[in-house]
């Protein structure tokens, strides 16, 4: 069975390793990204400052991982473009209107 993961390379071998090193890392960027944007509101809030940030950073992550499913449910393939749009999408600042 081969699963395909970025560019079309197979599980085995140092690629699958790099690109999953790769998302590993940029999952705890993500995490750390929202996480420290939260803290701010969770101080002015009265919750709890860890509270806050555990919750921003999970919601985060979690948006990214869905993100990512649903390219891969899509055709059984996640490129490099599918990997740096879940990401990208995630740590957008919001645009004002």
């Amino acid at each position: 069975m081969k699963l395909l993961i970025s560019k079309g390379y197979s599980l085995k071998g140092d690629c699958f390793m790099n690109t999953t090193v790769n998302v590993l890392l940029r999952i705890v960027a993500t995490f750390t990204a929202s996480a420290l944007a939260a803290v701010g509101a969770g101080a002015i809030t009265g919750i709890p400052v860890w509270k806050a940030a555990v919750m921003a950073g999970v919601m985060s992550v979690a948006n990214v991982i869905e993100a990512l499913s649903r390219d891969f449910a899509k055709d059984g393939i996640l490129e490099d473009e599918d990997l740096d749009k879940a990401f990208n999408d995630q740590l957008e600042e919001p645009k004002e209107q």
